[in-house]
């Protein structure tokens, strides 16, 4: 369409243009961003994440660790400690892995399967 058509506004094309379901998260550069809060576990634990599948990306996982006040909070990135190894589950490495029993994770991950 060229700039001015009525099914673009300034180079966007308007929604309506597009059939329910026809863009997936294959046809997205990127797919979408999925974000999920779970509980911590063990070093070498198979944690559920719903939702999540293999040949999904993971980007990040951030552990929220407090003391028993709940008045200290810290926050650190254990992405690399972590891999998708089935559908809706991750698992923390067993050799390193740090132990995250009683702490919160932060889950981000790019959807790219269907």
């Amino acid at each position: 369409m060229a700039e001015g058509d009525p099914g673009t506004r300034d180079g966007w094309i308007k929604t309506r243009f597009y059939r329910d379901a026809s863009v997936t998260p294959s046809k997205l550069s990127g797919g979408f961003l999925g974000v999920k809060t779970i509980e911590g576990g063990a070093a070498a634990a198979a944690l559920v994440v719903t939702g999540i599948e293999v040949g999904d990306e993971l980007v990040c996982v951030l552990r929220l660790n407090r003391d028993a006040t709940a008045a200290n909070i810290d926050i650190s990135n254990v992405t690399s400690e972590f891999t998708i190894t089935d559908a809706d589950e991750i698992t923390n490495q067993a050799s390193g892995g740090t132990d995250t029993t009683g702490d919160t994770l932060i889950v981000f991950y790019l959807d790219l399967t269907e």
